[in-house]
C-alpha cells in the first residue's frame, strides 16, 4: 500500500503542532470545538465545560480554563481552520 507524502507546508505545520506544549494543543482543540458548534465562533457558550471534559478527558476546572484560553485565541484572530489538524479531530 502506498502512503501519500505530506506536502512540505503540511509537514512543517505538523512539526510546529507537535512542538507545542500539551496545554496549548488542547486550547487549540477547544477552538475547533467552538467553531464546529458555532460556525463563526461568535458564541463560545455553545460549548459547555462538560463538553470539553468529555472530549478531552479533563476535569471541569481545566475545561473552564481551556475554554477561556480558546476565547483569547479566537479574539486575537487565531483561525483554527487554517492550521494543521491531526487525524480524528473535528
Amino acid at each position: 500500500m502506498h502512503t501519500p507524502r505530506l506536502t512540505n507546508t503540511r509537514h512543517l505545520n505538523m512539526r510546529a503542532y507537535q512542538s507545542q506544549p500539551r496545554r496549548q494543543r488542547r486550547a487549540h482543540r477547544v477552538t475547533r470545538l467552538i467553531v464546529a458548534a458555532d460556525d463563526h465562533a461568535g458564541n463560545v457558550d455553545v460549548i459547555a465545560p462538560t463538553d470539553i471534559e468529555a472530549d478531552l478527558g479533563v476535569r471541569r476546572t481545566t475545561a473552564g480554563k481551556l475554554r477561556r484560553e480558546a476565547v483569547e485565541l479566537l479574539t486575537s484572530g487565531y483561525d483554527p481552520t487554517a492550521t494543521y489538524v491531526p487525524q480524528g479531530w473535528r
